[in-house]
């Protein structure tokens, strides 16, 4: 009888102890298990702690944290990049709209007339362009290898048309 109540006190106290130090070294990688979860769900603001030991798990805790850092650098260009393009696309319709409306204006002399309708040619192939460098930015992102062309770009008209779309 004395040895079946030590077996069973051993077996008892073992897994006791076995559990505590399991769920102690297993903590941290829980933690990694949750985060992805959290990742998944789309919350790239989790960050997890380091465990302050130099092994494989620290490593992945760290590539873990650089992950979760990167993904949510990526959500704030996307965010970024459809705030910009919605912009873009609005603003030559609106300026687009405003001179079709003053065309409509009987009193317009000819010379008005003429640089309204160039402007929304203007606008128009604003909006072309636009649309040729979305479709140019889905085949960069789909190639391995970007070769970059420079161009020259005249910042002083570029202001100028701007002035010319803002003004009342």
């Amino acid at each position: 009888i004395r040895l079946i109540i030590t077996l069973l006190s051993c077996t008892v106290i073992g897994t006791l102890i076995a559990t505590f130090f399991s769920k102690r070294i297993l903590r941290p990688l829980n933690k990694v298990v949750e985060g992805t979860r959290q990742i998944a769900d789309g919350n790239f603001d989790i960050q997890i702690d380091p465990t302050g030991m130099n092994n494989d798990l620290e490593d992945l805790i760290q590539n873990f944290n650089l992950m979760a850092r990167e993904l949510q650098n990526v959500e704030l260009v996307h965010k970024s990049f459809i705030n910009d393009f919605s912009h873009e696309m609005k603003t030559p319709l609106v300026s687009i709209n405003g001179f079709a409306k003053q065309l409509q204006n009987p009193a317009l002399t000819e010379a008005e007339r003429t640089k309204y309708l160039q402007i929304i040619t203007e606008e128009t192939a604003r909006l072309s362009t636009l649309s040729a460098n979305i479709l140019l930015l889905s085949k960069v992102e789909n190639q391995e290898s970007i070769t970059l062309k420079k161009t020259r770009y005249s910042l002083d008209e570029q202001l100028r048309h701007a002035l010319i779309l803002l003004q009342k």
